[in-house]
C-alpha cells in the first residue's frame, strides 16, 4: 500500500537542531511516523522551510514553496506552488490513495485524484473556516471547506465534535478519528526539577497556557482572568508559551496592565523537546479557545498530570467531561477565574481531576489505536475501488 501525504505543515528539525512544529502539522507527522513503522510506504507534500536544516523522517518528503504575506491565510499559497510538484509525484510514484489535512491542502489532493483517478481521504484537524473571524474571510474559508468535503471519498475529523458540526455545516457525513497522545515523551519528573530545566525560579502557584498567540485560542479572555485570580492570589503566576500571529494581544494588555507584568511569564518559543517539562512544572493548564478540536496541548497536559479547565467547545468536551476537568463557557473571564481558582484552592479536587483525566488519555488516546483506525478506512477504500 501506497499513501501520499499532502499538508501544509509537517515538522522539521532547524539549524539549531530544534524539532519544529505546530499542532496540525505534528499530528501529520505521527499518522505517517506510524504507517511508515506498519510497513505502509508514504510520501509527503508540503510546505517549504527557510530554516531546515534535516527532515524529521526518512521518507520522501517534497517541499514546495510557499509565500508568507503577513498573515495566516498565506498557507493558501502553498496549494498553488504544491499542484505541478504533486501531479509528477503521483505520475511517479502512483499512490493507491491521496490523503490530505485540512482544506488548503485537499485542494490539490483532489486535484490529483481526479486527474488520475485516486481516492481521496480527506482529515479536518479542527474548525476551519469557523475560525475565521472576519466575516469575508469566513464566507470563502466555508466554501471551499464544502468543496473539499464534498469531493472527498472520505473525510475523518479529530473529535467527535468535529464530525458534527461538518454535518451541520454542510450535510455531510464524516467519520471521527480522535487524536492521539505519545505517552512516551512524557517522562514523570518532580516539579522543582521541571521548573529548573524552562529557567522558572518560582515556588507558588504556576498556571499554563501553550499554543499560538491568537485571538481564537481566547488569549484575552485568559488575561482578563488572570487579573481576577491576581487581585486574590498574591503567589501565582501566569506562564504564556507560543507566539505567533499576533503576539501584541499580550503586549498591549500589559501596558494596559503594568501592575501584573511581574506575574505574567512569557516564552514565545520553546523546543517541542522542552514541552515535558513544561507541563511537569504547572499546577494549572487553561485552554480558552473560542473553537478547538481535539487540542494536543490539552492531552498532553492530561498524560502528564496537569489538572485541566478550558472552554466548553469542540472536542474539548469529550476530553474533560465526567470530572476528568473543568469547562467554561467561552469569553467569560469570570467563570474562567473561578475555574482556575477552584484548582489551586482545592488539592483534593484537583487531585481527581488528574486521576481521572490521566486514566481516559492512556486507555483512549493511544496512538496505535489512531494509526489502526486510518489503516482500517484505507483498507475498506482500496477493497471497494477493486
Amino acid at each position: 500500500m501506497k499513501i501520499l501525504t499532502i499538508t501544509t505543515d509537517f515538522p522539521y528539525k532547524s539549524e539549531d537542531g530544534t524539532i519544529t512544529q505546530g499542532g496540525g502539522g505534528s499530528c501529520v507527522a505521527q499518522l505517517v511516523r506510524g504507517l511508515d513503522r506498519k510497513g505502509i510506504k508514504v510520501s509527503v507534500v508540503t510546505r517549504e522551510e527557510k530554516n531546515l536544516k534535516k527532515e524529521l523522517l526518512d521518507i520522501p518528503i517534497h517541499r514546495t514553496k510557499f509565500i508568507y504575506l503577513g498573515f495566516r491565510e498565506s498557507k493558501i499559497t502553498h496549494s498553488i506552488f504544491a499542484l505541478p510538484s504533486a501531479m509528477n509525484i503521483v505520475k511517479k510514484e502512483n499512490p493507491d490513495i491521496i490523503h490530505s489535512h485540512n482544506p488548503a491542502a485537499a485542494l490539490v489532493g483532489i486535484a490529483c485524484a481526479k486527474v488520475f483517478n485516486k481516492p481521496h481521504v480527506l482529515t479536518m484537524h479542527g474548525p476551519w473556516s469557523s475560525v475565521r473571524l472576519q466575516n469575508l474571510t469566513r464566507i470563502i474559508a466555508r466554501k471551499i471547506e464544502s468543496f473539499v468535503l464534498k469531493n472527498s471519498t472520505v473525510t475523518t475529523c479529530d473529535s467527535n465534535a468535529l464530525v458534527e458540526e461538518m454535518k451541520r455545516l454542510h450535510g455531510v457525513k464524516t467519520i471521527g478519528i480522535q487524536n492521539a497522545v505519545d505517552s512516551e515523551l512524557f517522562t514523570p519528573m518532580t516539579k522543582k526539577i521541571a521548573r529548573k530545566k524552562i529557567n522558572i525560579n518560582f515556588d507558588g502557584q504556576l498556571i499554563l497556557f501553550t499554543g499560538r498567540f491568537v485571538v481564537e485560542k481566547g488569549l484575552d479572555t485568559l488575561l482578563d482572568a488572570a487579573a481576577i485570580v491576581l487581585s486574590k492570589e498574591k503567589n501565582v503566576k501566569f506562564l504564556l508559551i507560543g507566539g505567533g500571529f499576533n503576539e501584541s494581544i499580550v503586549s498591549n494588555w500589559l501596558e494596559k496592565n503594568p501592575e501584573y507584568s511581574k506575574n505574567i511569564l512569557v516564552i514565545p518559543f520553546l523546543k517541542h523537546e522542552m514541552m515535558n517539562p513544561a507541563y511537569r512544572a504547572a499546577d494549572v493548564f487553561v485552554l480558552p479557545s473560542v473553537a478547538e478540536g481535539l487540542s494536543r496541548s490539552l492531552m498532553e497536559a492530561m498524560i502528564c498530570s496537569v489538572p485541566c479547565v478550558a472552554t466548553e467547545v469542540g472536542g474539548n468536551v469529550e476530553l474533560l467531561s465526567n470530572d476528568r476537568g473543568i469547562l467554561v463557557p467561552v469569553r467569560n473571564s469570570e467563570k474562567l477565574a473561578v475555574a482556575i481558582t477552584k484548582v489551586i484552592d482545592d488539592n483534593e479536587f484537583a487531585k481527581r481531576l488528574v486521576r481521572n483525566a490521566k486514566m481516559f488519555a492512556m486507555e483512549n488516546l493511544t496512538v496505535e489505536r489512531r494509526i489502526n483506525s486510518f489503516i482500517k478506512i484505507y483498507k475498506l477504500i482500496l477493497n471497494k475501488v477493486n
